[in-house]
């Protein structure tokens, strides 16, 4: 069995100032981990997603909708893989829900009936 790889270290994302919590992990039947979260810096709360393929962490760009001002926030708290591949993340924002799915690299939001 191969080594667990050592947790991610304090990321600046796009904001040197940011502080970043991560609140779920997974790791997929290949082995890639995914790890999401929150960052909060001085001009929002944006959600989270890192990605660890065997080499190092690496923050991974994921949609915030509503962009990023003082008046959102977003945060993801859960995330699981599925067999095909995908990634899926869950949190929230200032007012709904927020489903997030990763197929083929790229990430979008899932409307979630909320």
């Amino acid at each position: 069995m191969a080594a667990a790889p050592a947790a991610p270290a304090a990321l600046a994302g796009t904001d040197s100032t940011a502080d970043d919590w991560l609140y779920a992990v997974t790791v997929a039947s290949g082995g890639e981990v995914w790890a999401v979260g929150g960052q909060v810096g001085a001009k929002c709360e944006a959600a989270l997603a890192e990605a660890y393929t065997g080499g190092a962490w690496k923050v991974v760009k994921v949609p915030n909708p509503g962009g990023c001002s003082s008046s959102n926030a977003n945060a993801l708290y859960g995330v699981t893989t599925t067999s095909g591949g995908n990634v899926y993340a869950v949190g929230e924002t200032d007012i709904s829900t927020l489903v997030e799915e990763q197929f083929s690299g790229t990430w979008s939001v899932v409307p979630s009936g909320n």
